[in-house]
């Protein structure tokens, strides 16, 4: 059982959130070692592409990686940080999200996973986009509960 108070304390930077998130996307690499990375020089809107098929995924889908801490400082549940500038591209090529809910510790270990098509997700769950502030693009954050179910997670409230 996870306990909440593992992460309190001060705000997280942006740099510690993109270090957290790097950590995230390589334990979802290792825990499914039949996506094959792929950096953002080649692809800044995904992060990896199917290398087999793989229940609903076919060979060359393009997979986006985003995690959520368990849960916050406050205790809230995580959420999934979505920017539009990636996410268009994602749904022009009928890609998929990979959502990881991780530990709220350095390490990032994967507690639970879900496969989302981008185009599913902003069906269900994007009715508007947020505006980004100065050179930041426009962003959605959905908590994890909105598209993962909480008894998928041990330990969540």
């Amino acid at each position: 059982m996870l306990a909440p108070v593992a992460w309190r304390g001060l705000p997280v930077s942006l740099a510690a959130a993109k270090r957290a998130g790097e950590r995230a996307e390589a334990a979802a690499h290792e825990l499914l070692p039949w996506l094959r990375y792929v950096s953002d020089t080649t692809a800044e809107h995904y992060d990896a592409v199917v290398r087999e098929p793989n229940g609903e995924l076919a060979a060359g889908d393009v997979i986006e990686i985003k995690s959520a801490a368990v849960v916050i400082q406050d205790g809230r549940p995580g959420q999934f940080y979505l920017r539009q500038t990636q996410h268009d591209p994602l749904v022009a090529e009928e890609g998929w999200y990979l959502l990881v809910v991780c530990s709220p510790t350095t390490d990032r270990e994967i507690l639970t996973h879900r496969f989302v098509r981008a185009a599913t997700l902003e069906a269900d769950h994007i009715d508007s986009w947020w505006s980004g502030a100065g050179t930041r693009s426009d962003f959605r954050q959905l908590r994890w509960p909105h598209v993962i179910a909480r008894d998928a997670v041990e330990g969540s409230r």
